[in-house]
């Protein structure tokens, strides 16, 4: 009857090779309740403000070989608002707090926070979720330690003598939000992939389709809409992480997103002469399906599945992902699963460096 289309949950657990216990199902089917029976709009309007942004972060997760359901996650996290801050002051569509993301390569200060712009925060994300169950080796365990911190779960599994989730959660090893966490992921997963079949519609939004172009830094960005003729609000929609309306100053240039559709155009207008002052500020660099590209192994963004329909010409010895740093120095440490420490005094000082 009506139960058996409110439980599963094994698909998304399968997905991520996990085995879902009798105990969790009905954990799971709780939430689907949840969702579906009680709060149905929410679903709805979170399905629907997610639609947008699927094509892209599922790319970006499987592009990382991670599995595309993960993009749920971030429907857990904050329902796909992209500047939705928590009472812990974590922040965007993934919810990072500051010393995490900066850790994850993403810049925040007073004039750019990075864990609003959808791509960059996604690509910090994936990184980390890699991470975890690089360390966790399982991917409830992952989330868990996605929810509560690694150090908490690392801390949980040792006191609990266990590593299965389900065993952590029911003997109360966990805290509650965490506890909640991982049945409530598969559970908005499982609805997410059929949602009709829970009798939810969902009106699907326009792709949130970027391209990239490199822009010199302090620039204004009413210039490149004047000069572009792409309206102020559509590129703030491109980029809310850019606190004032321009890019962030630096000594190098900046990545802002445009609409991919507007991209013929914004090429066309930069190449006609007409816009001088671009030119003037170095705004030239066009997007293009050319080769301008340089090594994109020396480039964070370059790097990233977005750039495959454009590439932009990339300033020689524009930054790493600080990721890599990160694992070249773990290397260099000799880290181990076990050695949490170092791993605790490279973070602090490689989150002092950061701020």
């Amino acid at each position: 009857g009506s139960n058996s289309a409110m439980s599963s949950g094994g698909f998304i657990a399968g997905k991520l090779n996990e085995h879902l216990s009798l105990g969790m199902k009905q954990e799971v089917d709780y939430w689907i309740k949840f969702f579906v029976r009680d709060n149905p709009g929410m679903m709805e309007t979170f399905l629907e403000k997610g639609s947008q942004y699927e094509a892209i972060v599922t790319k970006i997760l499987e592009s990382k070989g991670l599995p595309a359901e993960l993009f749920y996650v971030a429907l857990i996290e904050s329902g796909y608002r992209l500047k939705a801050t928590s009472y812990a002051s974590a922040s965007g569509m993934w919810q990072f707090v500051k010393p995490t993301g900066r850790i994850m390569g993403l810049r925040i200060d007073s004039h750019v926070d990075e864990r609003w712009d959808p791509i960059r925060s996604t690509i910090a994300a994936t990184e980390y979720l890699s991470y975890l169950k690089g360390r966790f080796r399982s991917w409830f365990l992952a989330l868990a330690a996605y929810n509560a911190g690694e150090t908490r779960l690392a801390n949980a599994i040792e006191r609990a003598g266990t590593r299965n989730f389900w065993l952590l959660s029911k003997r109360g090893f966990l805290p509650l939000e965490t506890r909640e966490y991982v049945p409530k992921f598969i559970a908005a997963a499982t609805i997410a992939r059929k949602p009709s079949k829970y009798g939810i519609s969902v009106d699907a939004l326009m792709d949130y389709s970027p391209a990239m172009v490199l822009v010199p830094s302090r620039f204004p960005l009413n210039i490149i809409s004047n000069e572009s003729g792409i309206g102020i609000e559509l590129l703030m929609k491109f980029n809310p992480h850019l606190k004032r309306r321009k890019t962030p100053p630096g000594n190098k240039p900046y990545y802002i997103w445009l609409p991919k559709r507007k991209v013929q155009s914004f090429n066309n207008k930069v190449s006609e002469g007409d816009t001088v002052y671009l030119k003037k500020r170095a705004l030239a660099y066009q997007i293009s399906d050319s080769d301008k590209l340089v090594q994109a192994e020396e480039n964070f963004y370059a790097n990233s599945p977005v750039s495959d329909a454009y590439e932009v010409s990339v300033m020689p010895g524009d930054r790493i992902s600080k990721l890599q740093m990160f694992r070249e120095r773990l290397k260099e440490l000799g880290y181990k699963e076990t050695d949490e420490n170092k791993l605790k005094m490279f973070r602090d000082r490689l989150g002092k460096k950061s701020l």
